[in-house]
């Protein structure tokens, strides 16, 4: 019988795994050498095998104002935790004001298929900069977004054919919402005290995005 392997945070760890893995496994100061993406043989062949079209049929679709108001209720509710836990969160030196509350949930409405959403892009990256710059995350700047990024770019490539798509394709994606993004911790530091909290939050916008036919 198989025994789950049980991860803990060390840097040792993320050394050892990006030195038998692909140099992009881990997106860290130890585990990561840059934020391009670069495909295996054995990954080009597994995704060119399945003869999909997933990133060329997103297009077609947009965000549903339905979704609008679910999602703005999710982010009123972290935001209110936030704010009323400045010693975890650091919101007392950055306060999450209304308008890094509506850049969060924007980036964070999906596109979908009838009631459904098609895809989202779960990750934990809420930096300082967002908050006082009101950056998007795929618009950021951040290693771990461009590396994400150079991700799909290079599935666009797979299944579209090389040269077939811009430099801009994931982040036109963004823009229409087709590649929505949520974090995790929707606040800069990701403390442990926090996180029985933030999993609720992300399980709620999960289950709002999941079906709208009921906003709340």
């Amino acid at each position: 019988m198989e025994t789950p392997l049980m991860l803990r945070r060390s840097s040792s760890l993320s050394r050892f795994i990006a030195l038998i893995g692909p140099p992009t496994l881990l997106n860290t100061a130890e585990g990561g050498l840059s934020t391009k993406f670069i495909a295996q043989e054995a990954e080009v062949a597994a995704v060119s095998a399945l003869q999909t079209n997933v990133l060329q049929q997103l297009k077609w679709y947009t965000n549903d104002s339905r979704s609008s108001k679910a999602i703005h209720n999710y982010a009123t509710a972290f935001q209110t935790y936030a704010n009323s836990h400045p010693e975890t969160t650091n919101t007392a030196k950055y306060p999450l004001t209304d308008e890094v509350r509506d850049r969060i949930s924007d980036s964070a409405i999906p596109a979908r298929v009838g009631k459904y959403t098609i895809m989202v892009t779960i990750g934990s990256d809420m930096t300082v900069e967002m908050m006082t710059g009101l950056k998007p995350w795929y618009k950021g700047g951040f290693e771990s977004a461009d590396l994400v990024i150079d991700i799909f770019n290079t599935l666009a490539d797979l299944e579209l054919g090389y040269g077939t798509t811009s430099s801009s394709f994931v982040r036109d994606m963004f823009e229409k919402h087709q590649l929505p993004f949520v974090d995790l911790y929707p606040w800069p530091p990701k403390k442990t005290e926090d996180l029985v909290q933030a999993l609720k939050f992300l399980r709620d916008y999960l289950q709002k995005t999941i079906d709208t036919s009921t906003e709340n």
